[in-house]
């Protein structure tokens, strides 16, 4: 099983081949490519995105990674028309990128049409993240594509618990259409990693894995911190489910608060606690 991490978190690398060259360096032998910020040129402009999509392409190739996956348009301003029409128009965009860059997965966001804000019509946010799916299915026929909707840790929404992701899946019902497990996510609900994985099992393409106490999203390191993450049970449902997919790591410990020159040692905690993983998943299956 292939071990990976957001890309964003090595930004640092300044170029596509820093990025990539230092993931490599560390131990990395898959990314999860960040495509989010909507103001980016790749957004509005072709030829920075062939540029972009060209550049890391390559950079992953040249330095050994596969990229397994590819995080969309966060957040995407989803309370207006005008403003959701254009994060559409983006999601459609990192589509395409996922085809330029022979990514398989685009993760992306439920529908946040009242922001932050509680929901006034607790289905609206359902109806739009379906809509948006079917919008984009088309896109995801054409190019190979599938995309993978994530669980979220916003208590005041309604689609954020797996089982609520689980009924949009049912409902669109759509090979092109999956899960991205985020487990820090639910952590935040105090749901147990290993139930949700099995909840999750038959739309489950990809992961966002990391931990925290409870108490908000932090993306700490599993294990570390007075973090609550269940994770011999999700080793054992990932087992059993069979899941073949990245050990798609999304976190890198307290890295904003550590001088830059032990930013190295905590690199080197987080990939050896995704390899750790991945090998007992491994394990476990035999």
């Amino acid at each position: 099983m292939k071990v990976g991490n957001h890309t964003g978190y090595f930004w640092y690398g300044e170029t596509a081949d820093g990025i990539y060259g230092r993931m490599a360096e560390i131990g990395y032998d898959a990314a999860d490519q960040a495509m989010c910020d909507i103001k980016e040129p790749i957004f509005h402009d072709d030829e920075a995105l062939k540029q972009f999509c060209s550049a890391n392409k390559a950079a992953a190739a040249r330095h050994g990674i596969t990229i397994n996956q590819l995080h969309g348009p966060w957040p995407t301003y989803d309370t207006e028309d005008e403003s959701r029409a254009e994060g559409w128009r983006c999601f459609h965009r990192a589509v395409l990128a996922c085809h330029m860059m022979e990514i398989p997965y685009m993760v992306f966001h439920p529908q946040m049409p009242y922001g932050w804000g509680a929901e006034e019509e607790p289905e609206l946010a359902k109806k739009l993240t379906i809509d948006l799916m079917c919008d984009l299915l088309p896109d995801c026929e054409k190019y190979g594509v599938t995309i993978c909707l994530e669980n979220m840790p916003f208590r005041r929404h309604r689609i954020s618990t797996m089982d609520r992701i689980v009924e949009v899946l049912q409902i669109v019902n759509h090979p092109s259409a999956g899960i991205c497990f985020d487990t820090g996510h639910a952590l935040v609900f105090n749901h147990d990693l290993g139930d949700t994985v099995r909840l999750a099992a038959p739309y489950l393409k990809c992961l966002h894995v990391h931990d925290n106490d409870g108490t908000g999203d932090k993306h700490f390191i599993p294990y570390t911190k007075e973090c609550i993450g269940n994770w011999d049970n999700f080793i054992n449902a990932l087992a059993e489910i069979d899941y073949r997919g990245v050990m798609s790591l999304e976190c890198m410990g307290d890295i904003p608060d550590v001088p830059f020159e032990l930013r190295r040692s905590y690199e080197q905690l987080t990939w050896g606690t995704g390899r750790y993983l991945a090998d007992r998943v491994e394990a476990a299956r035999k």
